[in-house]
């Protein structure tokens, strides 16, 4: 497993967000060391507690890798983790930047002006009305030059 797959799958994880997995990162450096540190070892680290050191202990039960890169590969996506020169330096700004950016088409240099809709995990009926009537106008946007992009993980995930 490499760097980009332990991310995606540390992404799928229910408990998982930014501001843990930053701190699981000061601690293990390496996200694939992230999923096969012991229980003991992740609970001694502020913010993990049982549930979420249980969840990443049993993370191959929960997670279904294969599936997923098998949909990132289907959909024609990529995907981006923080470690990657690709990475928008905006987004590295934030507080709690995406752990993992699904990418579909290239990032180039002008994007750096661009637009992003990031997806939840669990959104409402409200919140992808919102976001598709966010969408649109942002597409009659572009029209007007300014280019739109879609982190894609609600598109990608089951």
């Amino acid at each position: 497993m490499n760097s980009t797959e332990a991310c995606i799958a540390l992404n799928m994880l229910p408990t998982m967000g930014p501001v843990r997995l930053r701190r699981l990162l000061e601690v293990f450096r390496q996200p694939e060391r992230v999923l096969t540190a012991r229980r003991d070892e992740l609970r001694r680290i502020e913010g993990i507690g049982n549930e979420v050191a249980q969840q990443i202990s049993n993370w191959e039960s929960i997670v279904d890798l294969t599936a997923e890169l098998k949909r990132i590969s289907d959909f024609g996506a990529s995907v981006i983790t923080q470690e990657s020169p690709l990475y928008p330096k905006s987004l590295r700004e934030i507080h709690s930047p995406p752990i993992v950016l699904y990418v579909w088409g290239e990032i180039q240099e002008r994007d750096q002006h661009a637009i992003g809709i990031i997806g939840s995990r669990r959104t409402t009926h409200y919140g992808t009305e919102s976001a598709k009537k966010l969408s649109y106008q942002l597409v009659a946007l572009t029209r007007r030059r300014i280019r739109a992009r879609s982190q894609l993980k609600a598109a990608l995930s089951p």
